[in-house]
C-alpha cells in the first residue's frame, strides 16, 4: 500500500493543491521498488509538477510511504481514496 506522507511542509508537498492527484495506490507486485515504479508511471499532477520534487514522489520514500500488506487480517475496506476537485 503506497500513500502519500500527510507530514509534509506546505512549500514542499506535491500534493497540494488535494485535487487530480492520486493520494494512495494498494498495488500486488513482486517488490516494493516495483510497485512504486507502477504507481509513478501511472501518477497524475502529484508526478508532473513544474518542479523537480514531483518528479520522483511514488520513488522517493520522503514523500511517499509503502507498507507490505498481509493476505491475513480482518475483514476491512484497505483504501478509498477518493480526490474530487
Amino acid at each position: 500500500m503506497l500513500k502519500a506522507r500527510d507530514d509534509l511542509p506546505a512549500g514542499d508537498d506535491p500534493w497540494a493543491p488535494w485535487y487530480d492527484r492520486i493520494h494512495g495506490y494498494v498495488i500486488r507486485a513482486p517488490s516494493e521498488a516495483v510497485a512504486r515504479q507502477m504507481a509513478q508511471k501511472t501518477g497524475k499532477e502529484e508526478t508532473s509538477g513544474l518542479e523537480a520534487r514531483s518528479a520522483t514522489v511514488w520513488l522517493d520514500p520522503v514523500y511517499s510511504t509503502c507498507t507490505a500488506l498481509e493476505a491475513e487480517g480482518e475483514e476491512e475496506i484497505v483504501l478509498i481514496d477518493l480526490a474530487l476537485g
